[in-house]
């Protein structure tokens, strides 16, 4: 009898509320899964090797997604004289047009929440800029800064998160 009253009272706490998780290796921050690696690589390499493990490059889509990140990479990351990477690639970029920053995930689309280190996206004088993805810097708070695809840095994956199914506990 006891046993039935608290699976009772735990399915009543949690009804109404979505219980999430995240796929092995990955931690949960807000309502994504995310995972650094660790490994330099260029942009593209990191793109690839997101996939390989069923994710994506993170892309920034709200403004309490950018605070997750944030606290998600202080957790993760930590001090820098402990983590000596002060930039992570983002799935960000203007490749396909210049100054038009998207992120790039299993579709195209357009920046909309930003997060610029000096306040605005950046933009090219010349019409082809070699500074076409971002990466959010550690030391600048997160804030964002386009570099170089070619330039090799830690990386984020993002998947999303499992739905858990409550099974009732009966005796």
């Amino acid at each position: 009898m006891l046993s039935l009253l608290v699976s009772t009272i735990l399915l009543v706490a949690v009804a109404g509320q979505e219980i999430i998780r995240c796929p092995g290796g990955f931690q949960l921050s807000g309502n994504s899964c995310y995972k650094v690696i660790r490994d330099n690589a260029t942009y593209p390499e990191a793109q690839v090797a997101c996939r390989l493990i069923d994710s994506y490059l993170v892309s920034v889509e709200s403004a309490s997604e950018m605070e997750s990140l944030a606290s998600f990479l202080n957790k993760v990351a930590g001090d820098i004289t402990e983590f000596p990477a002060d930039y992570f690639w983002t799935s960000g970029n203007d490749l396909q047009i210049e100054g038009q920053w998207t992120w790039r995930q299993q579709k195209q689309t357009n920046i909309v929440v930003a997060n610029w280190k000096n306040g605005k996206a950046p933009v090219s004088t010349s019409k082809i800029s070699d500074k076409n993805c971002i990466a959010v810097q550690q030391s600048a708070s997160y804030q964002w800064v386009n570099h170089k695809c070619s330039k090799i840095f830690p990386y984020v994956c993002e998947t999303s998160a499992l739905p858990v199914e409550i099974q009732p506990v009966y005796s």
